[in-house]
């Protein structure tokens, strides 16, 4: 008991308040003059959600659950946050109860605030409150989008994506300006209060490497990731990568953009980077989805033996000629996915949440640029880096077809080609004719043969009003013959 008086009253003398406004989460919060990283002892906390503000077997109450329980399941983390309920309506910050409630105090520009206690001398937190602004509509539906601009124009908001990031504040997490050596930064500032990125319900790969980072445990798992961050001289994940030169980009020409790779597990596993182009508009109302879009490219990625691996990838898209693209605005999506049998324990975080946004203008057909080079270059005794060397590996790339069946050992993208024409089926449009291997006009008709190869309406060096011509004037001229020997007989 004296024990307990004790801890309380170094609650009362040697700690330190921090109110924190909503934005997001990435960095650590310091103490001690940045020499450490607050933390909640051992990994452990208790969150009460209120009973007025998450009614028992309410929607906002199972999102608020979800949300505490997406911070407990990240692979290398043994932080955990045990659940339970109260009848509070407001923060009494001191009582030594973690608190989750809706609050009527807070400026009408502000979705939520974190207010914490902590140890100076050990970095540890006494205690930590959320509150929601009541005067927002707040929304539990789980769908995508989660937000429209609607939604946004009407002040309403997700519940669940509020508090992933305020649920990061409350573990230690800082916003992208602190002090994190670690991944960071997937998430961009934007203006208004609007949290996080609208499409994400769950913690990303900035604050999943950041709370590993602070609550290290021997989990394994495969877990692989993409951000338009590079790490600083400091190494923070915190700088922008380069944009386009050019945000006006003609059809068939080429644009060079970088990304960074980022392998958040320990389980190793090659990769491969998809790259989307969606409309602007499709992807504002539908969000994005790997499996129901087609990729422009695609770039295989190696790993090495570190697990806190990032590289930056240099990658040159040239932009599609084809109606399945017509002109206009769109956001270039980079998707990672391991090649491999391995399932990733956080897909959540394998597409950028923002994109470059190019438009997309007229080209020309006869100014086209080749195609990058999307088959791996061997390197190395073990190609896949899965701990067999070549010439004991059955199957140097990975891709579940021992070399002795795959026509193309050492890419993963491929491993069958029909008809011998040195291009895969998988990316030969005629897989069975060696003649053909693309139809960069979708008509049906191979480029080889296509007079028009980037035009669907016409394939012969004649239209269809140029053929009924010639047919009429050789008609004339049958018939004008017919009529010369009806007069010379």
């Amino acid at each position: 008991m004296k024990h307990i008086v004790f801890a309380a009253l170094l609650i009362l003398t040697g700690l330190t308040v921090v109110w924190q406004k909503s934005a997001l989460a990435s960095q650590y919060y310091t103490c001690n003059n940045g020499q450490g990283a607050l933390h909640w002892p051992n990994g452990l906390a208790t969150i009460s959600l209120s009973e007025v503000s998450f009614p028992p077997g309410s929607a906002f109450h199972q999102a608020a659950v979800f949300a505490l329980e997406s911070w407990n399941n990240v692979i290398g983390s043994n932080l955990q946050y045990a659940i339970t309920s109260d009848s509070f309506s407001s923060s009494s910050l001191g009582d030594g109860i973690n608190k989750v409630y809706f609050s009527d105090d807070l400026d009408s520009d502000t979705l939520g605030i974190t207010q914490f206690e902590y140890y100076q001398s050990s970095c540890e937190f006494a205690e930590a409150d959320i509150s929601l602004n009541s005067s927002y509509s707040w929304l539990a539906e789980n769908k995508d989008p989660i937000l429209t601009q609607q939604d946004l124009n009407l002040r309403r908001h997700n519940i669940q994506s509020v508090l992933i990031h305020e649920i990061g504040h409350m573990s230690g997490l800082d916003h992208e300006t602190g002090n994190l050596p670690a991944p960071s930064n997937l998430r961009p500032s934007s203006p208004g209060p609007s949290v996080g990125h609208q499409y994400l319900r769950v913690p990303v790969a900035d604050e999943i490497a950041g709370l590993r980072d602070l609550y290290t445990s021997n989990q394994n798992g495969l877990d692989l990731a993409i951000t338009l961050y590079q790490s600083s001289t400091n190494g923070r994940y915190n700088v922008p990568l380069p944009k386009p030169t050019s945000t006006q980009i003609k059809q068939g020409k080429s644009i060079d953009i970088s990304f960074v790779y980022l392998d958040l597990g320990n389980i190793k596993s090659n990769a491969m980077a998809s790259f989307y182009l969606l409309a602007s508009d499709d992807y504002d109302n539908q969000g994005f989805r790997a499996d129901l879009h087609q990729p422009i490219a695609q770039h295989f990625i190696s790993p090495t033996v570190n697990h806190s691996e990032s590289q930056r990838i240099n990658k040159r898209l040239v932009m599609p000629f084809s109606d399945d693209y017509p002109l206009g605005l769109y956001k270039i999506i980079i998707d990672i996915q391991p090649n491999s049998n391995e399932t990733d324990v956080n897909p959540n975080n394998n597409y950028t949440p923002f994109h470059h946004i190019i438009t997309l203008i007229e080209g020309n057909p006869n100014d086209i640029d080749l195609p990058d080079d999307e088959v791996p270059p061997a390197s190395g005794d073990d190609f896949d880096n899965d701990g067999v060397e070549n010439n004991t590996d059955n199957d140097d790339d990975n891709d579940n077809v021992i070399d002795s069946e795959d026509a193309f050992p050492l890419n993963p993208l491929e491993w069958i080609d029909s008809d011998n024409d040195g291009v895969g089926d998988n990316s030969d449009a005629f897989p069975f004719d060696a003649a053909e291997s693309k139809d960069s006009d979708n008509d049906g008709i191979g480029d080889n043969q296509d007079a028009f190869p980037f035009d669907a309406s016409k394939s012969t060096t004649t239209d269809d009003g140029a053929a009924l011509s010639q047919l009429w004037l050789l008609l004339v001229m049958v018939l004008w013959r017919c009529r010369q020997r009806q007069l010379n007989n």
